[in-house]
This record gives C-alpha cells, sequence and structure tokens, in this order.
C-alpha cells in the first residue's frame, strides 16, 4: 500500500525539501511542535516599545498572534488567532501580518487598525548583524522515556529601518536612528503547548516547575554617533538565571569582523530589554 503524502503547499515549489514529505507536515507528529518568531522595536529613549509574536501549530492546525506596545506603565495587546488550514502559507492572522523581505536580514511587521485596541503599526526590521543560533535544548522527562523538549532558535538584532506606530490617534515616524530592534525564530517540540494530555503520566518537571527567574538580554554594541549598520555594530545575546547560572558561546561574525556570544535557551522567555538607552521591557512566549 502507498504511503500517505500531506498536501502541497507554495513551499514545495522551492528547492528546500530535507525529507520525503511535502512542507505542510514536520517531521513530528508530537502535539507540542511549535514554529515561533518572537520581537520588539523601541524607541532609544525608552518613551514607547512594540511587541509582535507568531505561533504555528502544524498538528494542531493552528496559527496564533500578537502585537503590542508599552509606554510608561501603560501597555495595549492584541492577540489573534485562526486555523491553519484556512491559509496554510503564510501565519498572518486577524490584523497582524509577517512578512520576509529579505531572508536572515529584513522582516516587515504590522498591525493594522482593529477594534480592539487603539493601535496599529507598519515596521520594517533591519539587521545590523548577522542572525546568531543559539545552543540546540534538547531535555528529557525525569523518567527518560520521552524527549520534551528539542528545539533550535536565532536571534538577530539591529534597527527599524522605516515604519510607523499609531496610538491613541496619535501617528508617529520611525527611523533607524532613532529606533532598534531584536526578534527570534525558533522551531521544534517544547513544554505546555496546550492543555495537557489527559491520560499521561504527569511529569514532575511540568507539574511542578522549578522557580527560576530569567533574563533574556539582547545588546547591540555600535560605534560612537555611528547609526547601527553590519560595518559598525556587533551583538550579543545573555541569559541568566536566579541562582547566578550563565551559558555563552562565541559565534563568528564576518560582517563585523568581531565575535557574537549567545547563551544557551531555557525554557520559555521572560522579559526582553533592549539596550541603546531603550528602558521598555516586554514579556514574550518565545
Amino acid at each position: 500500500m502507498a504511503g500517505s503524502i500531506g498536501p502541497l503547499v507554495a513551499a514545495d515549489e522551492f528547492f528546500n525539501h530535507q525529507i520525503v514529505e511535502t512542507h505542510a507536515s514536520v517531521l513530528h507528529s508530537d502535539y507540542s511542535w511549535t514554529e515561533k518568531v518572537c520581537g520588539m522595536a523601541c524607541a532609544r529613549d525608552g518613551s514607547l516599545s512594540v511587541n509582535f509574536g507568531f505561533g504555528k501549530y502544524v498538528n494542531r492546525n493552528v496559527v496564533d498572534g500578537y502585537g503590542g506596545a508599552s509606554r510608561g506603565v501603560a501597555q495595549w495587546t492584541v492577540r489573534a488567532s485562526r486555523a491553519l488550514g484556512a491559509e496554510p502559507n503564510g501565519i498572518d492572522v486577524g490584523p497582524l501580518r509577517y512578512e520576509v523581505v529579505e531572508p536572515l536580514r529584513k522582516v516587515r511587521v504590522a498591525l493594522e487598525p482593529n477594534a480592539a485596541q487603539p493601535l496599529a503599526y507598519d515596521l520594517l526590521l533591519e539587521g545590523s548583524v548577522p542572525c546568531v543560533v543559539e545552543e540546540r535544548e534538547d531535555r528529557r522527562t525525569l523518567t527518560g522515556f520521552r524527549r520534551s523538549t528539542d528545539q533550535i532558535r536565532y536571534h538577530q538584532a539591529g534597527v527599524v529601518a522605516r515604519g510607523w506606530v499609531e496610538l491613541d490617534g496619535r501617528r508617529l515616524e520611525v527611523a533607524p536612528d532613532t529606533w532598534i530592534m531584536t526578534r527570534d525564530h525558533s522551531w521544534g517540540l517544547r513544554p505546555s503547548v496546550g492543555a495537557p494530555l489527559p491520560d499521561l503520566q504527569p511529569d514532575p518537571m511540568d507539574t511542578n516547575p522549578p522557580r527560576v527567574f530569567a533574563v533574556w538580554n539582547p545588546l547591540l554594541f555600535t560605534r560612537p554617533g555611528a547609526t547601527p549598520t553590519p560595518s559598525t555594530s556587533t551583538t550579543c545575546c545573555t541569559r541568566a538565571t536566579a541562582g547566578g547560572t550563565r551559558k555563552s558561546r562565541a559565534a563568528s561574525n564576518s560582517r563585523t569582523g568581531g565575535a557574537s556570544p549567545c547563551s544557551a535557551s531555557s525554557r520559555g522567555c521572560a522579559s526582553i530589554r533592549a539596550t541603546s538607552g531603550c528602558k521598555a521591557a516586554n514579556s514574550c512566549s518565545r
């Protein structure tokens, strides 16, 4: 009997196949398989911060996303969700839009005017340094029989090449000399996706996770007086816990001639705090 084949999607037209399957399917049938992007952009003076995230859950037939902003102690958030099968070739959801303009260099993210919040934006994010890959996160349950986490993630820091933000009826044009950005992209198996399966013995690590304070802190360094560009910038990602542990590794940065240390992954995403004068912090599900 012939084996099953997933439906054709737009990505199948390109020469990127790595397994005998269409791009409609992923390697694992585990319901926790997730692909996500998470990012933020903010004014250097900390006056306004914008954040966004998209999630694609192939084995659950779900796409979801959020877009928000924070100013001082005030926060505005728009969330949306839809069936993946309704449009399998993209992750646009509700008023949220995501477009890869130049792979590994430029992405466009937009939140269209909506009834949920007085917030809209359209931003072109451009990396000032190459994307940096974290160490692979590979964890098992305490029994060792099941892999609860198996995912990879890359980061990029840079500037907002152009765009605008509209909040409470006031429109603000943004530019690379006044706004910076960070973003990441991850995929694989991760814990705490959806409701726990009712017929499985609870794993102590998932049902009673240790209390950990974690900070994910991307840093973008530029030469004094220079606008962040591939020739003037370098970046690093640090991750620290309440216990004081910290893992990092260096990766070659051919565009700056320096090194970009990036820490190993930890579960979930704590707060993002951008540097270069930006004091706004935003939480996200990475």
